[in-house]
């Protein structure tokens, strides 16, 4: 039998079936206690008749739903419009949905549902036709390599622990590569679909200094650091270092990666800090804001004056009139350790409050 009859037969079969086991049009006209009417001998002859059918034709269809699901992959153009070669299992997907986004030559991650169409003709599977429903875009990571369907990433596994006690810290902060975790009660996290290569994890917890180390992955495996943190003493360090210097950096201040939203971990200080500032009710200050030298001046300036701000806005939130506070920026002037290593870069990355009079 011809492929098209053999679909016509199929869909035949199945409008059969669909309208046999219908819901009757007048059936919400039906009173609350009147039982469904049993199957009449035709409907039972109609059942038959697509079950046949479906086994004459020899074709059953069985569709795969799976949601909340990511791909990230080199999107390109295939025979039945733009599609992913997913990089975790290798296979490639048909997009439908919400693919306004998507271009070819692009490398995309993408939110939605996979579908799988499994055929099996005769007993025996004759190939998945693979459909991924997107949702939405997540993230965009440019152009795809010219050699390579898509980049190659791995993992990181992070332990963060007191560096003087070795205990885990849970509810840690961990960021590297542009992703970021916070770790479990067993002070345990992992940073997927991270670059291959060299890259940096910096880890924060309130409490604690924040610190940077380095590590090496290689591409499809997951590697392992521990991160010790320092517990930092800043509330007695504030206070000596405003009494002998006028100045203080607010170290346990932390931000999220090029933004100015505080972190929660950043609490212990600002109350410190705004502790220091209530013993002087008369006293004006000033909030000045620091980054590293990666990215452009113009860049750098707007992000340090918008920390410098966030700052000042919460001590102002917690009682400090504003008329006592002047908040700026001054990019990546000033640095106070080497901008070539990373952990130069996190000394320079500050928030420092001056006593003015």
């Amino acid at each position: 039998m011809p492929r098209r009859t053999r679909l016509v037969s199929l869909v035949a079969a199945t409008t059969l079936l669909l309208s046999a086991v219908s819901v009757p049009a007048n059936a919400d006209e039906l009173p609350v206690s009147t039982p469904a009417p049993a199957p009449s001998h035709k409907t039972a002859e109609i059942v038959g008749i697509a079950i046949l059918a479906g086994v004459v034709v020899g074709t059953v269809v069985l569709i795969e739903m799976h949601s909340h699901h990511s791909l990230k992959g080199c999107v390109s153009s295939g025979p039945s419009g733009l599609q992913l070669q997913n990089v975790k299992d290798g296979k490639t997907y048909t997009l439908v949905g919400s693919i306004a986004q998507a271009q070819p030559g692009e490398i995309l991650q993408l939110h939605g549902s996979k579908e799988k169409v499994r055929k099996r003709k005769h007993h025996q599977d004759s190939g998945d036709d693979l459909t991924f429903v997107v949702k939405s875009v997540k993230k965009d990571y440019g152009p795809c390599p010219s050699n390579a369907v898509a980049p190659s990433l791995a993992s990181l596994s992070i332990s963060v622990v007191d560096a003087t006690t070795q205990r885990p810290i849970p509810g840690a902060t961990v960021i590297a590569g542009g992703a970021s975790a916070v770790t479990d009660a067993h002070g345990n996290g992992v940073l997927p679909d991270l670059p291959t290569g060299q890259i940096s994890a910096t880890a924060s917890a309130q409490g604690y200094e924040q610190k940077t180390v380095p590590a090496v992955l290689q591409a499809n495996s997951t590697g392992q650091v521990t991160i010790p943190l320092q517990r930092h003493r800043e509330g007695g360090d504030l206070e000596r270092s405003i009494g002998a210097n006028g100045t203080a950096a607010l170290r346990g201040v932390h931000f999220d990666t090029n933004s100015a939203n505080l972190r929660s971990d950043s609490t212990e200080t600002l109350q410190q800090a705004l502790a220091v500032i209530n013993k002087r009710p008369n006293s004006h200050w000033v909030i000045s804001g620091y980054t590293d030298s990666q990215g452009s001046a113009d860049v750098n300036q707007r992000l340090s004056d918008a920390r410098a701000g966030a700052v000042m806005d919460w001590l102002i939130e917690h009682g400090v009139d504003e008329s006592r506070l002047t908040a700026k920026g001054y990019g990546s002037s000033h640095p106070v350790a080497d901008n070539s290593t990373e952990e130069g870069r996190a000394q320079n990355r500050r928030v420092e409050l001056t006593l003015v009079k």
